[in-house]
């Protein structure tokens, strides 16, 4: 069996505790799959994902100085 690094997003959904949130900029697709496969062990555990875009740079000018991340909260 292959250890996980301790940066790695499953690792992280992994140790979330319930109310825990963290965010990345992994696309929506890989952050459901990462969810699914934690879900798998731990049938019981509920999490949401949201798309966030948040601001970058310091203009306001059009869409391109904004970033979109990914946030996941751990419900249950």
């Amino acid at each position: 069996m292959i250890k996980r690094s301790v940066d790695s997003l499953l690792t992280k959904i992994e140790d979330m505790q319930i109310g825990d949130e963290i965010f990345t900029n992994k696309s929506s697709g890989y952050v459901s799959d990462s969810i699914g496969a934690i879900k798998r062990q731990f049938p019981s555990r509920r999490y949401v994902q949201m798309s966030i875009l948040t601001h970058e740079g310091a203009t306001y000018h059009s869409l391109k100085d904004f970033k979109k991340v990914m946030s996941i909260t751990r419900l249950s």
